[in-house]
Order: C-alpha cells, then structure tokens, then sequence
C-alpha cells in the first residue's frame, strides 16, 4: 500500500495563515503567533504526529499556494519579504519531508508564488522536491502518479461556487472532461482514477462509480480580507487529506478540523 499526504493552499506569511514559532522577519526580529495561528499550528501539530503513523512507503503533495506573497495590496501580511516567507514555510515543512519517501509541489497562483513560481522555486529546491523531466523545475503544473491499477492527478486551480450545495459540481464536471480528452494519451489508460484540486480553501469529495473520485483539498488559512469580502458567510475548512491506494482500489480521508467559535460580545 502507499499513501500519500495531500496539502493545499498553505500561505505562510499570512497573518490568518501559518507561520512557525520564532519565525524571523526583517533585521532579525521574530514574529509572535496571534491566537488564530496559534490554533493553526497546534492542529499542524496534530497532523504531523498523526503523519508519523502511517505506513511506508509514504509521500507529500503540496498542492500550490505554500505562501502568502508580497503583494502590497495585501494589509494582512507577517512580512512582505518572500524570502522569509519561504524560510517559515521550510521550517514547517521539513519535518514532514524528512521523513517522506518523495515530495512534490505544485504551481499555485502568481499572486501568492510570483510568476511561474518565482518566489516558491528555491523552497521548493531545498526541500528536495521531484523534478518535473521536461522543465527540469522542482514545481509541476500538473501532476500525474501511477501505483498498480490507479492513476492519481493533482493541479491547483478549480472554479469556486459560492452555494455550498453545488461544491461537486465542478470536481465532477472536470473530471469528465478530463477522463475524455486524456483519452488520446497512450500513456493514461483508463484506471481507478483520482482528481485533486486545491484553491477553494473548502473540501470536498465526491465518487462517481465505477472509477471516478474528485477531490478538493481544505486549506490552512482562515478567514482574512479577501474572504469577508467575496466570499460572505462562507467558512473556511483547516486541514489535509490522506489517500491510500492497493491493486486497483483508492482510499481517500478527509481530515477537517473544527473551527474555533467565534467570539459572542453581551450587551445589556
């Protein structure tokens, strides 16, 4: 059996987001956790003991998004530097690709990883991510793996929807699509097949017998700026997902951790 640990939309550098303790920011400061990442962290904790568990061999998929980005635009930033947000995030991530048997990461959004994965490109070279043959790039915009008689696919992109009730509705719909163009590639024959996208900060899965699974990852972000505005009312899910796959057959576990309450205020 192998299983792999799946991540999305990490964005270290976020002050709603991770960030690891003593985190440096510039001319040698450190960075104290607000409380919201302080849950973060104790539930990345929580996954990390929850890793060490699992049996070998066993990989790591970060699918896009690992930072926050430097955009001036945005107001909730614990540095602007993408040098230390990409020094935080190896601090975070090290411990997990230490003990992997392989690692891979995607292409997120320019807006958090620079053009083409500029500011993620060296993380992505320290951790020791696998090179994509072509581009000889430790990132990958989109990834195919193959264990026995199951084929598994991960990129980052997908459409979002603000009704909560239609959330498979794109997984599905791309997965058709997808099933049926890859049709003409010798190279995907048709297997128990796995689809993973990231970029909603929401989870969903969903089956369609006999061979199709789609699934988005949570994220580890919670709600900031951009989140009240668009996307009102919708919460975030914090998390990752374990997949597992033998002979022809998928596991797949959703882990979503439940969100702190929110603060009430009495008035009389």
């Amino acid at each position: 059996m192998l299983t792999i640990l799946a991540l999305g939309d990490i964005h270290v550098g976020s002050t709603t987001g991770l960030w690891p303790p003593g985190g440096l920011v510039s001319e040698g400061g450190t960075y104290l956790m607000n409380k919201a990442q302080q849950w973060l962290y104790q539930n990345w904790e929580r996954m990390l003991q929850d890793w060490e568990r699992w049996p070998r061999p066993r990989y790591v998929v970060i699918n896009g998004d690992v930072l926050q980005g430097k955009q001036n635009k945005d107001g909730q930033l614990v540095t602007n530097r993408a040098d230390l947000q990409a020094d935080a995030a190896y601090e975070l991530l090290k411990p997990l690709c230490e003990s992997a048997d392989g690692l891979y990461m995607l292409h997120g959004t320019a807006w958090h990883e620079g053009r083409c994965g500029e500011d993620v490109t060296g993380l992505a070279h320290r951790l020791g991510a696998r090179k994509e043959p072509a581009t000889r790039a430790p990132l990958w915009w989109q990834l195919y793996l193959r264990h026995e008689e199951v084929m598994l696919r991960f990129s980052h992109h997908i459409g979002i929807t603000s009704v909560p009730a239609y959330e498979a509705t794109v997984p599905l719909r791309n997965s058709y699509i997808l099933e049926s163009q890859e049709r003409q590639f010798r190279s995907l024959p048709l297997l128990r097949r796995l689809n993973v996208w990231s970029h909603r900060h929401s989870c969903t899965y969903t089956v369609k017998p006999p061979h199709l699974h789609a699934l988005v990852l949570p994220g580890w972000q919670l709600s900031n700026e951009f989140g009240y505005r668009v996307s009102a009312g919708a919460l975030p899910q914090i998390g990752y997902a374990r997949i597992a796959c033998t002979g022809d057959e998928i596991t797949v576990k959703p882990v979503c951790f439940d969100l702190p309450d929110p603060h009430v205020e009495i008035i009389t």
